[in-house]
């Protein structure tokens, strides 16, 4: 299991890359807490990489409803995705169903 305190001394010292394996170790021991989501998406926000950040906040709501993760993401400026995503973003029937669920949230 993961010490949340081995993360957070990684973190202080400044050494994203190990914090980083240490999150990704965590999610293969334990793919159901979304904890673990969080701080990697967390680390991925500190080095840049925004689109893996909210990849990965999105993967750990799949398991967990985590408010800390929607507050992340609400920072992050995220959208939902597409209603149906194997189609683009701005297929007409994407935009059309999207402004129908608008109506509806």
């Amino acid at each position: 299991m993961v010490e949340q305190n081995e993360l957070q001394v990684l973190l202080e010292k400044g050494e994203l890359d190990k914090a980083r394996e240490l999150c990704l170790e965590a999610i293969e021991q334990e793919p159901g807490k979304s904890v673990h989501y969080l701080n990697l998406g967390r680390i991925y926000v500190r080095t840049g990489r925004k689109r893996e950040a909210i990849r990965t906040f999105r993967d750990g709501l799949l398991f967990e409803n985590n408010q800390r993760i929607v507050d992340e993401l609400t920072a992050l400026g995220w959208r939902d995705l597409p209603v149906i995503p194997s189609l683009g973003r701005e297929h007409w029937l994407n935009r059309l169903l999207g402004q129908i669920r608008s109506l509806f949230s």
